[in-house]
């Protein structure tokens, strides 16, 4: 490679040469400032921009078991500094996907009271400024029914979340069998 003194006319006297040597000087500060540039961009680009949107992880799917529906349990993060709020979900593997809530309803049978867990379909999920929720079961949680396809344990599966603020959030979700909900939304729930 040439370097800038390489260019010099044939003659090789002191004005040429400082010529020289002030034009690399100059290329040099350039290249550093150049550089020095680029690194101060990269450094405000990973600002904690992400951090501070909605996010979900550790999501799972669970394999239903015959042609019962699945259910999806995750984590939601809200980083920002106002509210938003969860109205759906999408994924390639249904086209019927809703938000549920288990509730406990007391009745009477006779004498004794009984109770009794159902799920209801909710319209949304709000989620404050500054705060995570959990989708876990014994609570909120993703039910999908009708799968068009066979889940199996090991896999993923691409998963949308859709906000009214943060629009979609797309990630994927691990296929794990429904003997594994347990360990899978506890070790979650721990490393929060």
């Amino acid at each position: 490679m040439r370097s800038v003194s390489d260019f010099n006319c044939l003659d090789s006297d002191s004005s040429n040469s400082h010529m020289s040597s002030h034009i690399l000087r100059v290329v040099n500060k350039t290249i550093v400032a150049f550089t020095l540039l680029l690194a101060v961009a990269a450094c405000s680009n990973s600002s904690s921009e992400d951090s501070k949107i909605v996010n979900w992880k550790r999501g799972y799917i669970v394999q239903p078991i015959g042609a019962a529906p699945s259910v999806v349990y995750l984590e939601i993060s809200n980083p920002t500094d106002s509210a938003d709020t969860l109205l759906g979900a999408s994924s390639p593997v249904s086209d019927e996907i809703e938000i549920h809530e288990e509730m406990m309803h007391s009745t009477s049978n006779g004498d004794m009271p009984v109770n009794m867990v159902h799920m209801m379909p909710v319209s949304h999920i709000t989620l404050e400024a500054k705060s995570s929720f959990a989708l876990s079961p014994g609570g909120r949680h993703i039910m999908i029914h009708n799968l068009k396809e066979e889940l199996v344990p090991g896999d993923s599966v691409e998963f949308t979340l859709k906000f009214a603020k943060a629009g979609e959030v797309r990630g994927k979700v691990a296929v794990i069998e429904y003997a594994d909900v347990d360990t899978a939304t506890t070790r979650s729930n721990r490393s929060r």
